[in-house]
């Protein structure tokens, strides 16, 4: 019990809920929700300059938007359609895949400077889909003419700027989602037809073939999925995790978006208007975060360090980080008279909350501080 040294007026404030995963407290992280001004289609995340880059098809741009407040700070033109993205390895470009155009662009995240790089005449098809780097330089596409056409998926030498073949030159073209091996061994790619399909591919060879791939009808929700840090697992939109050396089914969870915890422990499972975390030893759900009414989950992923997380549905980019201030009491990332208010509040119904010098008492001592706080306001 908590003891007060003085009276103050009696009130309740919510504070911002959160987890705590790979070891990480996210209980005071605050949810900011970003308009993007159009719907957008993947989200990439670039922890170096703490921004978020969403591809917006329609609009032939890219929003940058901080990962601190939340601020759309820029849109860049790149070109017709975006779709896929990656971050290169030294985090100096972000790979675009544009679907109206047959080509590939390297955005240069500090100019945004373009470079295109055209593959249509070897992909088979103007309808870019996805784009991946899966080693300094050396970058796989693909392509989703569905059924009105066919499409193979090949690779850029940054460098040369070539384009070859790979896959065994298998025609895969119906949304052909990259998911990349942290290991850096092989890829992955899942196709969209019904059934789905799942490819893994030898990366240690030039041509980067076909190694396995799912007997026909045993896989789903094969182009939205994570890898396990080690390489093991491979975590399917349609609840199946399988062992990526036979694509046997090793468990299975809730479907949804996935993303994994740095650590591989927890998995993020986002689906309609809640996200579900799951144990991954276990495959028991641990926790249900419950998100707005008619959200509706296309992305979800998590911050490099395990602060946070970002999701995307329609044109809001939703944002769960941490508070920029210390003492941020109705977790809107600002200091003002409301977390004044809040804090007497607080203070007056003994919560340990506000015990800031973490004494177990609330006195003039944590008044000070909070005092100091609002002077200096936010980082």
């Amino acid at each position: 019990m908590f003891k007060i040294s003085s009276k103050l007026a009696i009130g309740v404030v919510s504070l911002a809920c959160g987890s705590v995963f790979a070891g990480v407290d996210t209980s005071k992280n605050i949810i900011i929700h970003a308009d993007l001004g159009g719907t957008g289609h993947e989200v990439l995340l670039d922890s170096s300059r703490d921004l978020v880059y969403v591809a917006i098809p329609l609009a032939n741009e890219i929003a940058v938007v901080s990962s601190i407040t939340g601020e759309v700070l820029d849109r860049v033109f790149v070109g017709p359609s975006p779709r896929g993205m990656d971050l290169s390895h030294d985090g100096q470009r972000a790979y675009i895949a544009l679907n109206q155009a047959a080509s590939v662009v390297s955005l240069d995240l500090d100019t945004y400077e373009l470079e295109e790089y055209v593959v249509g005449d070897l992909i088979g098809s103007s309808l870019t889909w996805d784009v991946v780097e899966t080693s300094p330089g050396r970058v796989f596409a693909s392509a989703n003419p569905y059924s009105s056409g066919f499409a193979r998926i090949v690779q850029i030498n940054i460098e040369t700027k070539t384009v070859t073949g790979a896959a065994s030159g298998r025609i895969i073209r119906a949304s052909p989602t990259f998911h990349k091996d942290p290991t850096g061994e092989f890829l992955y790619v899942g196709e969209s037809f019904s059934p789905n399909s799942l490819y893994k591919l030898d990366l240690n060879q030039p041509s980067a073939p076909i190694i396995l791939e799912d007997n026909h009808g045993s896989v789903s929700g094969t182009t939205h999925g994570v890898v396990s840090p080690d390489g093991s697992r491979i975590y399917l939109a349609g609840s199946q995790v399988l062992r990526t050396d036979s694509f046997l089914l090793a468990g299975q969870v809730g479907g949804g978006r996935k993303a994994l915890t740095s650590d591989g422990g927890t998995l993020f499972t986002a689906l309609g208007s809640r996200i579900i975390l799951y144990n991954t030893q276990t495959f028991l759900p641990v926790e249900t975060i419950e998100l707005p009414n008619n959200t509706s989950v296309s992305d979800i992923k998590l911050f490099d360090d395990d602060s946070g997380y970002v999701y995307l549905s329609g044109s809001t980019l939703t944002l769960n980080v941490p508070s920029r201030c210390p003492y941020d009491f109705v977790a809107d990332n600002q200091l003002d008279f409301n977390d004044i208010n809040a804090f007497i509040n607080l203070f007056a119904a003994g919560s340990p909350d506000v015990d800031l010098n973490k004494d177990g008492t609330l006195d003039f001592f944590d008044i000070s501080t909070f005092i100091q706080a609002i002077t200096m306001g936010c980082e």
